[in-house]
């Protein structure tokens, strides 16, 4: 699931009604969690900054969530989208000039088409990638969390398609956005999930979580019209906050 150390939830309203919902999840006799993820969601959106967007939190009650621009805190994760949307810009623009051999933008950063190529591995190239975008450790939760958001964008980047083909500008983004929205919460809530007894109620759970973050991403409304690193932070930046108003208007 991918937490972090002994970390057990920070005092973040948000974070405390997510992990409200999963107790009851596992403590549900009919281990029913349909529909879940149209109350969570809001939540979820609500660890990711500033900005103000009104929504109904976990436990259906209407509340003030905040998300989108740099440096909020989430009572001890310091969790920033604007931060993560342009690392993530420049991630995958620089995957993206990989993919479709673009030397003169590689070499803007300091890479080399025909070092990478020669490598024949994705993840090696991905991981020099991010030794690009996150050069000095951060040791953070928040950074941790950034750090396996870019991992994980970096092997989506890199996945082999039937067609040959390059994620989008468009999938970037939402995938981006889907992934802040699944490790915020399994930050928040990991030690939750980990302390139920019954392994596939775990599972259960993990996986509604990945769901409710997809179904976000989908829902996500923005622009973007070329996989650059300016681009690309700018639409999931208004993602995220734009997907936090309609998730709270439509709850």
């Amino acid at each position: 699931m991918g937490t972090s150390g002994a970390f057990t939830g920070s005092n973040d309203p948000n974070a405390k009604d997510l992990r409200h919902q999963i107790t009851d999840w596992l403590d549900s006799p009919e281990q029913d969690i349909s529909g879940a993820s149209a109350v969570s969601a809001a939540a979820a959106l609500g660890l990711w900054g500033d900005g103000a967007a009104t929504a109904f939190t976990a436990r259906g009650s209407a509340a003030a969530i905040r998300v989108g621009a740099a440096g909020a805190t989430s009572s001890g994760v310091r969790r920033s989208a604007q931060r993560v949307a342009s690392s993530a810009g420049r991630a995958g623009a620089i995957a993206s000039a990989y993919r479709r051999g673009d030397r003169a933008a590689l070499e803007d950063v300091g890479l080399d088409l025909d070092e990478l190529r020669a490598l024949d591995d994705p993840r090696e190239v991905g991981r020099r990638i991010l030794d690009v975008v996150l050069p000095e450790r951060d040791d953070s939760l928040a950074g941790n969390e950034e750090r396996w958001i870019l991992a994980k964008l970096m092997s989506f980047m890199f996945e082999q398609r039937p067609d040959g083909s390059t994620p989008s500008a468009e999938e970037i983004v939402r995938k981006t956005i889907e992934l802040m929205v699944y490790k915020g919460a399994i930050t928040e809530c990991g030690d939750t999930i980990r302390k139920a007894p019954d392994g596939q109620r775990r599972a259960n759970i993990d996986n509604e979580l990945k769901r409710m973050a997809a179904a976000v991403a989908r829902r996500a409304e923005f622009s973007v019209a070329a996989p650059t690193r300016s681009e690309i932070s700018a639409a999931v930046a208004a993602g995220i906050r734009r997907a936090a108003f309609i998730v709270g208007a439509s709850s």
